[in-house]
């Protein structure tokens, strides 16, 4: 039962899709649904659809019904935007066997699309002396359909020239356009700027825009454009962007934007603070040293490596890293204070903390810092404090005990002694009958 319920919602579903009928009382033609006849793979019950093959569709419409002379006369309606190529189809099909069989086989157009058309057949006859119209509409489905032929233009490579370019300085950027599509790009329309909400990079010259004219398929074109960097510009990446307005030989449009970057360069600077280290310290000890480095340039600086040169002081190689414009970068080098390496091993410590980083060119800058301080010579043994006489004059408080302690053990011992001897004299007569045990 419910099998039976599912192949009738089937069939009511299928059977609009494929052809709408008018007929709808006594005198009307209907459309017969129970055979397949030439050139259909399926009944109309069976969900029959229209064949499409060698760039033809074939239709086939079998009609009964009675009518004047038993001749019916059918004109199809073709619309030219269909992928069926428009001519004059009206025709007059015969009763063959009780059916009036109409066969309609439309060429199709070399540039047709995929997707569901529907063909109207309008059909006239005479019934009782009475002219009738009736109207049947078949859809065919076109699935062949060779893929649609455009162009289609892509930046497929461009080149700055300085690679690096510092604020204020001109650069120019050299753009291939690729026709990669299946058609001409035609009326090639190359527009160049920089960004709107960013003034940094803007074209060299007031006009901005480049008629290129056509592009054939698989064929590329080169354009070179020129554009000054703002002397404020952050440094970094910079973009701008190139848009493309083309047509096809149909006239349809298309449009490309990309956006291309210049990497910026801009001077470097930094400021450090003031290092606070002890005017003096004495020789074995540690101290921590710490380093802030602001970035006051307008361009990030990288690898940011603190070293320490100072006679007496050694203290391992600091790293910070990268510090964006207008940030600080933080570090604290441990530091150990040793001796000079002169014959005075103590004294004045002089010399440089070095920091050195790099730009976005990959140059290395380096700056310094003076340090110097006192190195003293750490307290001697002997001038820690000495007892005093009367601490050594005086004997050991802590004696009395010790004879106490040794005189108990002693004592302890000889108890231990006697209760073990008195114990083998008492086994030994237990074990030998309390007698005098005879030789």
């Amino acid at each position: 039962m419910k099998n039976t319920l599912v192949i009738i919602l089937l069939t009511l579903l299928i059977l609009p899709i494929g052809i709408t009928s008018l007929a709808d009382s006594n005198n009307k033609l209907s459309i017969e649904t129970t055979k397949a006849y030439t050139d259909m793979e399926k009944s109309y019950s069976n969900g029959y659809v229209p064949t499409v093959k060698n760039g033809k569709a074939t239709i086939v419409l079998p009609l009964v019904g009675e009518t004047t002379g038993n001749t019916i006369t059918v004109t199809p309606e073709i619309d030219t935007e269909s992928p069926f190529i428009y001519a004059n189809y009206r025709f007059d099909v015969k009763k063959n066997n009780g059916v009036y069989l109409v066969k309609l086989v439309l060429p199709l157009k070399t540039d047709r699309q995929n997707g569901l058309y529907p063909v109207k057949f309008n059909v006239e006859y005479i019934t009782n002396e009475v002219a009738q119209t009736q109207a049947f509409t078949v859809f065919v489905s076109i699935t062949d359909a060779n893929p649609i032929r455009t162009p289609e233009l892509l930046i497929s490579e461009y080149k700055n020239e300085p690679e690096i370019v510092n604020g204020g300085d001109e650069f120019s950027s050299t753009v291939t356009i690729k026709n990669i599509g299946g058609q001409m790009a035609e009326n090639v329309k190359l527009t160049y700027s920089g960004m709107e909400d960013d003034p940094s990079i803007v074209p060299s010259k007031s006009l901005n825009t480049i008629i290129i004219d056509n592009i054939n398929e698989g064929k590329s074109k080169q354009i070179d454009l020129k554009f000054n960097v703002s002397p404020d510009a952050l440094a970094g990446n910079q973009s701008y962007t190139i848009t493309l307005e083309y047509s096809d030989a149909q006239g349809n449009l298309y449009t490309l934007t990309k956006v291309l970057t210049i990497k910026v360069n801009q001077p470097t600077e930094i400021s450090i603070d003031e290092i606070m280290f002890p005017t003096s310290a004495e020789s074995g000890e540690s101290v921590v040293l710490p380093i802030s480095i602001l970035n006051t340039g307008k361009s990030p600086i990288y690898r940011i490596t603190c070293r320490l040169n100072v006679d007496g002081l050694f203290g391992s190689s600091l790293f910070i890293g990268e510090v964006p414009a207008g940030e600080t970068g933080y570090g604290e080098m441990k530091v150990f204070i040793g001796t000079l390496s002169g014959n005075n091993l103590f004294g004045a410590a002089t010399g440089a903390l070095t920091i050195s980083y790099f730009d976005i060119t990959g140059a290395e800058h380096t700056q310094t810092v003076d340090l110097n301080t006192d190195i003293v010579e750490p307290a001697a043994e002997t001038d820690k404090a000495q007892p005093s006489e009367q601490e050594v004059a005086a004997p050991p408080i802590s004696q009395w005990y010790v004879s106490v302690i040794v005189g108990i053990a002693v004592i302890a011992i000889a108890v231990a002694v006697i209760v073990v001897t008195s114990y083998q004299r008492r086994l030994k007569m237990v074990m030998y009958g309390g007698g005098k045990r005879e030789e």
